[in-house]
């Protein structure tokens, strides 16, 4: 039976604040500039924005989105860019993974 109908049938008058807790079940939490190495030894500074509650990850596996950028991640971030694209993805259960690429 879906969620929705579910809660309905079940008699709760306030719906909205108990499916606002079933969309969005996560916190964010950030780990900010993982130097990530590639094959060639390079490193590549990364933002991981990932799932979690009272501020610790989650284990587990989780649907990853990377966004790559020859712009400097961390100004992106700062203003609302992919902050906001964080905001949005992770706490529905999504890990974002923003990178700088080579020669930033």
């Amino acid at each position: 039976m879906h969620t929705t109908a579910l809660l309905l049938t079940l008699g709760f008058v306030e719906v909205a604040p108990l499916l606002a807790q079933l969309e969005a079940p996560y916190d964010v939490v950030a780990s900010k500039d993982v130097m990530i190495p590639m094959r060639d030894g390079a490193k590549l500074a990364t933002d991981i924005y990932r799932p979690g509650r009272s501020g610790a990850s989650i284990e587990g596996r989780f649907p990853a989105l990377l966004l790559r950028t020859p712009y400097n991640k961390t100004d992106r971030a700062a203003f609302s860019g992919d902050y906001a694209t964080a905001q949005y993805f992770v706490p529905r259960g999504y890990v974002l993974v923003v990178q700088d690429v080579r020669g930033r």
